[in-house]
């Protein structure tokens, strides 16, 4: 169905032969080839709906052959050639869905060949690969990027202008893995850097402008990015591989805290709710029962919610507890996978993404909403700095708002620090209004907070907190003896905006 033209051939000695248009519905047209000697052949196009056109060829001597185009659903336009001496192949596209375009060639001397687009769905074997890189006008300007396999892996780089401005950068496999650096304008300037692989390894470096290039004398190539090896493990269904998970648990059950704290062995239901968690059935196993989980959610690396309505079981060397749980109390859980490879620099913000309704331990008051936000400054080792500022709010008007000290203005003060590689943990101060049915208004009201990040480069943080009256206080990193009643949830948070 309307397979449209074949191309034309052009005027002068050798022009080569136009396009053939493939099979399909819309293929589009063949390309049509370009004037002067031995132009080269206009491109192909495939087969599928609406592939796009066959790349032109240019004007010149040996200009080279007119990118072709793929198989599949609108894969895009082959790449053009440019005008003058032998510059190259337009780039072709790849097969799946939407590949995008073959990059064009440059016009001058030599221009290289127009980058290539993947194969796979929107393309690169993944989604939305987008477009082969461009080359650049003047003399031997390189090659344009490839793009690379995975979902969304970007542009590959274009090059500059000027003499020998070098290759754009390819760019790499996996999710997001950016775009390959362009170079700049100017004599030699170097390489666009290229992506790495992995999930969201960034951009490959630009070079800058200038002789030599960089804006300034032979700055070399553009950055690589670090790819993320292996890819971050995700949780799953089922029980889930010993070593790889971290949970919170609140309150925690007695057993699995003085005998050995379970954060390992979780097991979820076909809805990503837990169902057991421990060296389960029966050496040492906390395990949902009759219960239902209220207040469900997470994503891929971690998840939380709320056991309530029913009866958990608490087993040790066989022998199995009964636990009650009601609709205003219950057993909040938060387990996820902790990040591999922690940040070393830079600032994030956190917004809230869910929680459990918060609890108050008399179980006689109606369960509380939690909302909040968080800021972090990344350091090596225990240098990193969590800033907290979060609130309770009960339907009677009782309301507690927990903030660490300098907010989140001045993070550098807070009292929480970091007690692992990824956790972190301390007591920080609370405000309460008039309803305090805690009765913990003052210095001596304080918050413990146990917390971690979850998932690729920290984009996850969770914790559990515990409000109530101190004992006695206690310094940064350090958990407060809390007497009388308590209010305890758990909240997660995901990254909002990021400087690295």
């Amino acid at each position: 169905q309307n397979p449209d033209n074949g191309g034309n051939t052009g005027n002068g000695e050798n022009p080569g032969n136009g396009g053939n248009t493939g099979n399909g519905e819309n293929p589009g047209n063949g390309g049509n080839t370009g004037n002067g000697e031995n132009p080269g052949n206009g491109g192909n196009t495939g087969n599928g709906e609406n592939p796009g056109n066959g790349g032109n060829t240019g004007n010149g001597e040996n200009p080279g052959n007119g990118g072709n185009t793929g198989n599949g659903e609108n894969p895009g336009n082959g790449g053009n050639t440019g005008n003058g001496e032998n510059p190259g192949n337009g780039g072709n596209t790849g097969n799946g869905e939407n590949p995008g375009n073959g990059g064009n060639t440059g016009n001058g001397e030599n221009p290289g060949n127009g980058g290539n687009t993947g194969n796979g769905e929107n393309p690169g074997n993944g989604e939305n690969p987008g477009n082969g890189g461009n080359t650049g006008n003047g003399e031997n300007p390189g090659n344009g990027g490839n793009t690379g396999n995975g979902e969304n892996p970007g542009n590959g780089g274009n090059t500059g202008n000027g003499e020998n401005p070098g290759n754009g950068g390819n760019t790499g496999n996996g999710e997001n893995p950016g775009n390959g650096g362009n170079t700049g304008n100017g004599e030699n300037p170097g390489n666009g850097g290229n992506t790495g692989n992995g999930e969201n390894p960034g951009n490959g470096g630009n070079t800058g402008n200038g002789e030599n290039p960089g804006n300034g004398e032979n700055p070399g190539n553009g950055g690589n990015t670090d790819p993320e090896t292996p890819p971050h493990p995700k949780l799953t269904t089922g029980l889930n591989a010993s070593g790889n998970t971290s949970a919170i648990l609140a309150p925690s059950a007695w057993a699995l805290s003085w005998l050995a704290p379970v954060t390992d062995h979780p097991r979820f239901d076909d809805q990503m709710q837990l169902e057991s968690i421990g060296d389960c059935p029966t050496r040492l196993c906390l395990s949902r029962g009759t219960a239902r989980v209220g207040e469900a959610g997470g994503n891929d690396y971690l998840r939380w919610g709320r056991w309530i309505d029913g009866e958990s079981y608490l087993t040790i060397l066989g022998v199995r507890i009964r636990r009650p749980l009601t609709t205003t109390g219950g057993q909040h859980y938060l387990v996820g996978i902790p990040t591999v490879t922690m940040p070393t620099e830079g600032d994030a913000s956190y917004r809230l993404d869910g929680a459990t309704a918060a609890t108050h331990s008399s179980l006689i008051r109606a369960p509380g909403t939690l909302s909040g936000e968080a800021r972090v400054q990344f350091g090596s080792g225990q240098a990193t700095r969590v800033g907290l500022d979060a609130s309770v709010q009960f339907t009677d008007g009782a309301h507690y708002r927990m903030q660490t000290q300098g907010g989140l203005a001045d993070v550098s003060q807070t009292e929480l620090r970091m007690t692992g590689q990824t956790t972190f943990g301390g007591n920080i101060g609370v405000q309460s209004a008039d309803v305090d049915p805690l009765g913990c208004r003052g210095a001596n009201c304080r918050a413990n907070i146990h917390g971690g990040f979850f998932g690729p480069a920290a984009r996850s943080l969770g914790f559990q907190y515990s409000i109530g009256r101190a004992l006695s206080p206690a310094g940064p990193g350090a958990t407060v003896t809390q007497t009388g009643n308590t209010i305890t949830g758990v909240g997660a948070m995901t990254v909002i905006d990021e400087k690295r």
